[in-house]
């Protein structure tokens, strides 16, 4: 998959298992970042490097210090992530149904990157969309994601087979 420039999504952010509370049912916090890259990012680091910096981490249902949605990043932040995407030629920011796309498409707009798919995460898509259910939403996502990850040239075929 990763010759077709398909990586993988490292699940469970690193800090999970800090948590008092199941993440399922309420955001839960991890320790600050600086604990966090001590000790708990070092595996997550270690496949990163193997996977030449082509891979994600799922970060949902948490609440990191520093890399919230509720928080708002500073402008050394902004430059930082800008830098990476440009140094790392990322074709697409994925902007999430449920939260302002605004961020999002200034970071593209600074960087190039595509703002065009948008992802679902914590909702479903409209009634009458194709991601109006839990199926649909996942299909719809991962069509996104290829479709952004590839700069459009390519989507998910589900009804080839």
């Amino acid at each position: 998959m990763c010759a077709a420039g398909v990586y993988p999504t490292f699940k469970h952010f690193p800090g999970h298992g800090h948590s008092d509370v199941d993440a399922d049912l309420e955001p839960a916090t991890t320790p600050d970042l600086a604990t966090l890259e001590a000790a708990d990012l070092k595996p997550f680091q270690d496949l990163t490097k193997l996977m030449k910096g082509r891979s994600l981490i799922l970060s949902g249902h948490l609440d990191v210090p520093a890399l919230t949605t509720e928080a708002q990043p500073s402008a050394g932040d902004l430059a930082d992530l800008e830098d990476t995407i440009r140094e790392q030629d990322v074709k697409a920011v994925f902007p999430e149904s449920s939260v302002s796309a605004k961020l999002a498409e200034a970071v593209a707009r600074d960087t190039g990157a595509s703002t065009e798919y948008t992802l679902y995460g914590d909702t479903l898509g409209p009634e009458d969309s194709d991601a109006s259910t839990w199926i649909g939403m996942e299909k719809a996502n991962a069509d996104n994601l290829v479709r952004g990850m590839t700069g459009g040239r390519r989507g998910c075929d589900f009804n080839a087979g």
